[in-house]
Formats: structure tokens, C-alpha cells, sequence
């Protein structure tokens, strides 16, 4: 319900928090994405290891939706004129071509007069907790699969010296669900 209202706000906080919560990232990458990370063609968002927590590189799939986000900042950053994606530019830019402040977030749920534990940090949360209980295909979503949605570490040394297959198929396909979850009325 949050992000359907999201898009009657407009502007590029609006735009950032509904990318936010359809790739179920943490603010700090999302603010800080930059044109240069995301290849359009395979719909991928790439973070180099120092933008994660885990320190690690980790590759978002990204539904439909946030391309049509992503088309819209191009639109407004551009105003229709051609660019390169190779830019180092801040996908969601404020002030003087800075990355957007955390507080516009904050401050944006504020003015939908959303309660005041509604955080952008919470709907990470909220997909976990989807993911949980959802089904695609009517089975279960996998949990190491859904840990991997959040950039989560899911195996140990030994284990990581394996499994080197970030299974982004697999991922396509819940964060596609989960942001036809958060189309609906009821979310």
C-alpha cells in the first residue's frame, strides 16, 4: 500500500524509497547506487564490495518496475538528452549532484503521515518476513535464497570456498514476486 501511494507523491525521494523497498536494499546503497553500477540490458544492479556491509560484490535483481524508475531518474537527470550509463553520476542526486540525505526518506514518510516506526530501513524487514511465509509456484520460498535477496552472508569459510554461485535466476524471480506483492491493496 506504501509504494502505490508512493507514486502519487512523485520526485526523486519517492522514487528512491519505491526502489528501496523493491530491491529490499540498505539505504545507504540505494542512495549512494550510481549509474555506473546498474546494466539495464540483464536488469542487474552491481555493488562493488566497499558499498556492502558484507563487503563483498553483490548483484540485485531488478524487476520490471525499478527499470521504469530508473528510466524516469535518466528522464529528469537529462531532460530527454542522451547519456552513458558508464557515468560515475548518483542514480538518485540532491542537492548539487550529491546523493540524496537518508532524511528526505525519513521525512517523506513523515508527510504520508505514516506511523512514526515506519522506517526505510523496515521494509528490508518486511520483505523478510514476506519471504517467509510466501509462495511462488506454490512452494516456498528457499531461505538461503531469500538471504541472498538481502545480501546476506549464507555460508560459512569452507562452504563459500565452494559455492560460488550467487544463484541471481532464482532471485530474479522472488523479487519479481515481491514487487507484485507490493502492487497489491493489501501489502
Amino acid at each position: 500500500m506504501t509504494r502505490v501511494r508512493l507514486r502519487e507523491v512523485k520526485g526523486i525521494s519517492a522514487a528512491a524509497l519505491e526502489f528501496l523497498i523493491l530491491t529490499a536494499a540498505r539505504t545507504n546503497e540505494v542512495l549512494g547506487m550510481r549509474w555506473s553500477e546498474i546494466d539495464l540490458v540483464n536488469r542487474i544492479w552491481k555493488l562493488s564490495p566497499e558499498r556492502t556491509k558484507q563487503n563483498r560484490k553483490h548483484r540485485v535483481p531488478l524487476p520490471v518496475r525499478c527499470t521504469e524508475i530508473l528510466a524516469l531518474q535518466n528522464e529528469y537527470r537529462h531532460k530527454g538528452q542522451p547519456f552513458s550509463l558508464l557515468s560515475d553520476d548518483f542514480v538518485f542526486q540532491g542537492y548539487k549532484g550529491e546523493a540524496l540525505d537518508e532524511k528526505s526518506l525519513r521525512e517523506l514518510l513523515k508527510r504520508m503521515d505514516l506511523p512514526v516506526h515506519v522506517t526505510p530501513h523496515g521494509f528490508r524487514s518486511s520483505f523478510r518476513n514476506w519471504a517467509a511465509r510466501a509462495r511462488i509456484k506454490d512452494e516456498r520460498i528457499d531461505r538461503y535464497l531469500a538471504e541472498m535477496c538481502l545480501g546476506h552472508k549464507v555460508k560459512g569459510e569452507v562452504e563459500a570456498a565452494y559455492w560460488t554461485e550467487d544463484a541471481i535466476d532464482e532471485r530474479r524471480v522472488i523479487m519479481e514476486a515481491w514487487a507484485e506483492y507490493c502492487e497489491s491493496p493489501f501489502s
